[in-house]
């Protein structure tokens, strides 16, 4: 049986989501961090045992992670630093190391990928400009819409997106399940069409 784990890795707030082919819903939540500082060890740790026990409780055999987003120096944005990158690098290197030591298979996916196939685009409306905060917000916004729509009442733009990342991972694996959610892609990728066309 397939099972696969999508993860929305992050230093504070990590979401998660399980999809088990032939399941009728997900399992999904977040783990959430105070900020980093001098605790990295501590996190670090508890992130791997998750990712362990995750793994061996509900049988994972695939795990699909976002690929990891190394911030550039741009106006407004401050997050260029070894304090902003170390963690997000350290979360892959788990990731691939619980993965390894359990036997499954790991992936990394692109951004643009999941939020195609779960959203129904890749790009904000050209009024929240690209890689801006508002545009950030705007596709987490729509990440919980998809999750609703398709019957996973999510509150957690964390987890939305561990969704997104998981439900795009299954798609990978399992034509059957592709084949029930084609409907909802199309849907998503109409929905779209008109958001932009009401933002020209």
């Amino acid at each position: 049986m397939i099972v696969v784990l999508g993860l929305d890795q992050s230093q504070t707030r990590t979401g998660w989501a399980i999809f088990k082919q032939g399941a009728d819903q997900p399992i999904y939540g977040h783990l959430e961090y105070p900020s980093w500082g001098k605790d990295e060890a501590i996190y670090l740790d508890k992130f791997f045992t998750f990712l362990m026990d995750t793994i061996a409780e509900h049988g994972v055999t695939d795990v699909y992670y976002e690929q990891t987003f190394i911030p550039v120096r741009r106006k407004g944005f401050k997050n260029d630093t070894w304090a902003s990158r170390f963690p997000q690098l350290a979360l892959v290197a788990l990731i691939l190391l619980a993965s390894q030591k359990s036997g499954c298979n790991v992936y990394v996916v692109n951004i643009t990928d999941w939020r195609r196939r779960f959203i129904g685009t890749h790009m904000s409306p050209p009024t929240y400009g690209s890689g801006t905060d508002a545009s950030t917000k705007w596709f987490k916004d729509q990440s919980l819409g998809a999750a609703n729509r398709l019957g996973w009442y999510v509150f957690d733009d964390n987890e939305a997106e561990a969704l997104g990342i998981g439900h795009y991972g299954m798609c990978c694996k399992d034509a059957r399940y592709t084949e029930a959610t084609n409907a909802h892609t199309h849907r998503q990728q109409k929905l779209m069409e008109e958001k932009f066309r009401g933002e020209r």
